[in-house]
C-alpha cells in the first residue's frame, strides 16, 4: 500500500498567523509560531504512515511559487519541523485530504488528529501500530 498524502494547509493551520492577519507585513510569507501541538501531530501523522505535504496559495493559487517554498522550508528547519515533511507545494493543487482552515474544520490538532483517525479508521480499515518504536 502506498502510504496515504495527507495535505495541510500552512497558514492558520501549521503557523499561527500569516502576512494578510491585522497589523501583518503582506509581502511576508511565514508569519508567527507553530500552532499548539503541531509537532505532536506530525510525530502521530508520521508514525501512521502518511506523506505529510504542506501547500500554500500565497502568491498566485494556480502556478508553483518557490519563493513561498523556500521561505516555508526555512520557517520548517528553525522550528525543527522539517523532518516530518515529506514536501512542499505553494500551488494549490486538489487533495484527497484536506487539514485546514477550510477543510476538516481545523480548530486545533487535538480535534484534527481525532477526525485524521476516524478517517484512517473508516478508510483504511485499521489503524497501524503507532505505539512501535
Amino acid at each position: 500500500m502506498v502510504n496515504p498524502e495527507i495535505w495541510i494547509d500552512f497558514h492558520h493551520t501549521i503557523s499561527s498567523k500569516c502576512g494578510a492577519c491585522p497589523g501583518g507585513d503582506p509581502g511576508e510569507i511565514c508569519a508567527g509560531e507553530p500552532q499548539e501541538g503541531v509537532r505532536e501531530a506530525f510525530e502521530l501523522l508520521s508514525k501512521l504512515g502518511a506523506e505529510i505535504v504542506i501547500y500554500t496559495g500565497y502568491g498566485t493559487f494556480i502556478e508553483d511559487n518557490p519563493r513561498a517554498k523556500e521561505e516555508i522550508q526555512s520557517w520548517l528547519i528553525e522550528h525543527d519541523l522539517d523532518k516530518f515533511v515529506s514536501h512542499i507545494r505553494a500551488d494549490k493543487p486538489t487533495w484527497f485530504l484536506f487539514i485546514g482552515d477550510r477543510g476538516i474544520g481545523h480548530i486545533n490538532w487535538k480535534m484534527t488528529l481525532e477526525e485524521v483517525c476516524r478517517i484512517y479508521e473508516r478508510d483504511l480499515g485499521s489503524m497501524r501500530d503507532i505505539d512501535s518504536d
